[in-house]
């Protein structure tokens, strides 16, 4: 259990580092970052990839309109990694109206020539 905590603190550092800017850092509030949740899981395994949206994703065509507001991390063996999460109503970026109502978009590497976009369908409860 210690060492879960331990990599989650430090995936939450390496989080912290990526959102505040070198410059007037003292200064910065995020109050919008949240992290959802963490996994033990691979970061490939949150939904199924889809490979038109992750090519658009590599254009800057369809992307987070803020990167890392909501996070998953991922701490498991078969990697560490965080995907940031949008939905058709929020925070994407899709002018080509790619995305799908019922669906929630996880992405890796967002803004990277080598990014991934996995999808899941929203469940109705």
């Amino acid at each position: 259990m210690r060492h879960i905590a331990r990599k989650l603190t430090g995936l939450l550092l390496l989080v912290g580092l990526f959102t505040i800017p070198y410059q007037n850092a003292h200064a910065i509030t995020r109050s919008d970052l949240a992290i959802l949740g963490y996994s033990t899981s691979a970061h490939w395994k949150v939904g199924n990839y889809n490979r038109t949206l992750s090519m658009a994703c590599q254009r800057r065509e369809f992307s987070q309109k803020r990167q890392f507001r909501y996070i998953i991390g991922f701490i498991g063996k078969e990697g560490r990694a965080i995907t940031g999460i949008a939905t058709a109503n929020w925070n994407l970026y899709d002018p080509k109206r790619l995305a799908l109502g019922d669906r929630t978009y996880h992405f890796y590497n967002d803004g990277y020539s080598d990014c991934a976009v996995y999808v899941t369908v929203n469940r109705r409860t």
